[in-house]
């Protein structure tokens, strides 16, 4: 007949061995997890402009979607054409900004493009009026 304690036994160790590798797959999970919390900043670069948005947003909530939502809050009648937001480049960026390889993301606005920033949204900080060196937080 069956012996009942060997098969115990032998589910013990099945159960076990599952055990170890759940904890490592946790382990890795948390460890490829752990830039997901980084809050990326958002800078726009127009011809006479340099702004630094107020809006700093979790990296694994960007999307190309909350990008253009963004954008769009800052922009005086909701209506803009950005030639970059509609090109590889940005998806590129969007992409690298996920997995973790860059940590800001620069909209730049070319002459042909219609975006308008809102003069009265106080919350936009110019970065050319500011001691702040632009460059040294796009180059972080």
């Amino acid at each position: 007949m069956f012996n009942f304690n060997n098969i115990i036994t032998y589910l013990d160790y099945i159960t076990i061995i599952f055990a170890f590798c759940a904890m490592f797959a946790s382990g890795y999970n948390l460890f490829s997890r752990r830039k997901d919390m980084e809050e990326i900043e958002i800078f726009i670069i127009n011809k006479d402009k340099k702004i630094k948005l107020p809006i700093r947003i979790l990296r694994k909530n960007i999307t190309r979607a909350e990008i253009k939502g963004i954008v769009s809050d800052f922009e005086k009648d909701h209506n803009f054409t950005i030639s970059y937001l509609k090109s590889p480049e940005f998806l590129n960026d969007i992409f690298l900004i996920q997995k973790g390889k860059k940590d800001v993301l620069v909209i730049e606005i070319k002459e042909y493009d219609k975006f308008d920033f809102n003069e009265n949204d106080m919350l936009i900080k110019d970065l050319n009026e500011s001691n702040h060196d632009f460059r040294d937080a796009i180059d972080k």
